[in-house]
């Protein structure tokens, strides 16, 4: 496999393009299965695979109806990029974009249309008649979405489907990609598993090993087994892996014997202000959320509750001390508040995340919670603060780097106040500064 020759395809008599497909693109690309499942490292080259699969039967079906799904709408504009980079414009008729060049209509000269949707968006997934379908990003697509609105709209015409993506955990797409495994009982589906490695240069691709090995040694472990190597993970969310783990002991007044540290993410109207007092030991002991208040009631409530946790020995607050932060976090401070400051930047952002899911990771933090005959339950006022830490995901940019963000515009309120704890407990410590590298100070 590894020496094929790379392939140049007619599409039409008068129009030729170039596609070179390296060996385990040749796979997908060759392959006949109505439904086809790839899970893929980044930089394999799903998208162009995908897109060449799509326009090739797009041009060889007059009149034809397809679309091209992504999981969320920012994922439409790579898709937008290699689709002006590999289309020919002269087997164009009609375009329509939207911001940014974002693509969302096609018409080719043999008046087959192409549309471009997202599934995080108001769009309605809900047709008929589509010769055939692309869902991009499979790892982060909702199951809903697909099972009630997509599947019926390949019924009329039999039409296929493509699903390829990065895996984000074992949900909806890690479901279909086992289909893809099984040919006994589902005979239509077919699914591979690649590597980014298999896109070097030594296996017959395009990209340095080197700069592969680059972009690995960046990535944790668990995103690295994900991103790369293209790993379906079990666990509970795209980041915190161990969340259930974690579940135990109580929600409660402050222990004499314990220390406490409190995590603060301040927020006013549309955003949450969460508190968490956590212990010594990494116990969650006390936890507050409110919103839509008045600053001055805001700094009341925080009082309050640190005092709570302040009986029995001093109770930091740490605190965002960047941009719109740094006034809030200095009026605090002259007013005799025990406030540390933490100074957000995308590298301090992920040292906290990644602080905080090394916590979860090794059960060194516990969640109030318990264990029924349903199963593990954390503490229901707390169950807000599970569900942002299983929703919360990250993205990893073309520079390499790793940018933790709530998912489909959620809120990260509880995650990064639960974080600043873990940081103050297990990083700068519960009776020491916080490390300098934040930028924080003590009083």
């Amino acid at each position: 496999m590894r020496n094929l020759p790379r392939k140049r395809q007619k599409i039409t008599e008068s129009h030729d393009f170039i596609f070179k497909p390296h060996p385990t693109q040749w796979q997908v690309y060759n392959d006949k299965h109505r439904f086809q499942i790839v899970s893929a490292g980044r930089r394999w080259g799903k998208t162009r695979l995908e897109w060449m699969k799509l326009l090739e039967a797009a041009l060889s079906i007059p009149n034809g109806l397809f679309w091209w799904v992504a999981s969320i709408y920012k994922e439409l504009v790579p898709a937008s990029q290699t689709i002006r980079e590999t289309t020919p414009p002269d087997i164009i008729s009609e375009r329509s974009f939207e911001r940014e060049n974002i693509l969302r209509y096609l018409k080719l000269y043999n008046g087959t249309e192409i549309y471009f949707h997202s599934a995080n968006t108001e769009d309605s997934l809900r047709g008929s008649g589509l010769d055939g379908l692309v869902i991009d990003e499979g790892g982060s697509f909702p199951k809903m979405r697909y099972e009630e609105e997509l599947r019926a709209s390949l019924i009329d015409k039999k039409g296929w489907a493509i699903i390829g993506g990065t895996p984000k955990g074992r949900g909806w797409f890690y479901d279909m990609w086992l289909r893809g495994q099984d040919s006994e009982n589902f005979p239509e589906y077919k699914s591979w598993q690649f590597s980014s490695y298999e896109n070097s240069t030594e296996n017959g691709g395009y990209l340095e090993k080197s700069e592969i090995d680059s972009l690995a040694k960046e990535l944790p472990e668990m995103i690295f087994r994900q991103e790369i190597l293209a790993n379906f993970i079990k666990g509970e969310g795209d980041v915190f892996r161990n969340i259930y783990g974690c579940i135990a002991g109580e929600l409660g007044e402050p222990e004499p014997d314990r220390r406490y540290v409190i995590g603060g993410d301040l927020g006013k109207t549309q955003d949450w202000t969460v508190l968490t007092a956590m212990d010594n030991m990494g116990h969650i002991r006390g936890f507050r959320r409110f919103k839509d208040l008045d600053w001055t009631i805001q700094k009341r409530e925080i009082k309050n509750f640190q005092a709570i946790y302040n009986q029995y020995a001093p109770a930091p607050i740490i605190i965002d001390a960047s941009g719109l932060g740094n006034p809030i976090y200095d009026e605090l401070f002259n007013e005799g508040v025990l406030v540390r400051g933490y100074k957000f930047t995308n590298e301090s952002k992920r040292n906290l995340i990644e602080n905080l899911n090394l916590c979860v990771d090794q059960t060194r933090i516990t969640i109030p919670g318990t264990s029924t005959s349903l199963g593990i339950r954390p503490d229901p006022t707390l169950k807000v603060l599970v569900d942002e830490m299983e929703g919360f995901t990250y993205e990893v940019l073309p520079s390499g780097a790793i940018r933790y963000e709530a998912s489909g515009g959620k809120h990260d309120d509880c995650v990064t106040s639960l974080g600043l704890a873990a940081w103050g407990v297990f990083s700068g410590g519960v009776t020491g500064g916080v490390s300098a590298s934040t930028g924080g100070r003590n009083r």
